[in-house]
């Protein structure tokens, strides 16, 4: 799969990059919840955030823009989920058009967890802002 996420192509979420400023990366964001209704349709809820250049009092990095972004899939025809532990924190999240034009691809990279690797014929994201730990 591709490297550059282009979930502005997605439907749903030019509303999360204009809210947060650009491309999220979900970089150390974790995965919430992979749900599967058992007829192709899926759902992966992925929790993020922004790291600024700033540091606290304790020398932490400050983090803002606390979301989580809900991705729905419609028949998924491909999938690939990979990895022994279910508590997932993501190294990159992955989204846009397949090079073909017909569907989405999705790719998730764990730091720690699950890998997941999938292509649908309809994606659409939401979001929620959230608080710092969302």
């Amino acid at each position: 799969m591709r490297q550059q996420t282009r979930i502005d192509k997605v439907p749903g979420g030019e509303a999360l990059v204009g809210w947060f400023g650009g491309l999220p990366s979900f970089h150390d964001g974790s995965l919430v919840r992979l749900s599967f209704d058992g007829v192709g349709s899926m759902q992966l809820v992925a929790a993020g955030f922004r790291m600024t250049n700033q540091t606290d009092q304790n020398g932490y990095y400050i983090l803002d823009r606390h979301f989580v972004a809900t991705f729905s899939m419609e028949d998924v025809f491909e999938l690939n989920v990979a990895g022994d532990r279910v508590e997932t924190i993501i190294g990159h999240l992955f989204v846009g058009p397949r090079p073909d034009g017909d569907g989405f691809d999705l790719e998730l990279g764990s730091i720690v967890g699950l890998d997941i690797r999938l292509s649908c014929k309809r994606l659409s994201v939401s979001f929620e802002p959230g608080q710092g730990g969302a």
